[in-house]
């Protein structure tokens, strides 16, 4: 890939983490970068959570919903729309877990700098 990195799709797959969703999603769309797609994937959720993604599909146009009836595995329901994306970056969050706001920003710097690195990955901290 030659130039700037257009467009990142960041994943949210998502089974009954309402209590966690809301900061996970509220993580993504303060990112520094702006340029992105938010797929929230409701893997069956029996609680709140499909409520929490509607509620932020209304504020941001860039957030697309995924439902799945049925409790799906995360595996198959992120391998599945990944046939879909047309981006070529793609970043997966956990519905329990935040981003910092500048974390696709940084490695959207790195990946135009190095143009042979085919996956990113970063360590986590963890917060009580």
């Amino acid at each position: 890939m030659t130039g700037k990195i257009k467009k990142v799709s960041i994943i949210i797959p998502c089974f009954n983490t309402e209590q966690f969703l809301e900061d996970t999603i509220k993580s993504v769309l303060n990112q520094t970068f702006k340029k992105f797609d938010l797929y929230l994937i409701d893997n069956g959720s029996t609680d709140k959570s499909l409520s929490i993604m509607k509620k932020y599909k209304l504020i941001d146009p860039r957030i697309l919903i995924i439902k799945y009836k049925n409790k799906t595995p995360k595996g198959k329901s992120i391998n599945n729309l990944l046939k879909k994306i047309k981006t070529k970056w793609v970043a997966i969050i956990d519905a329990d877990d935040i981003f910092f706001k500048d974390k696709i920003n940084k490695q959207v710097k790195f990946l135009e700098k190095n143009k042979n690195v085919k996956l990113l990955s970063c360590l986590g901290k963890y917060t009580l």
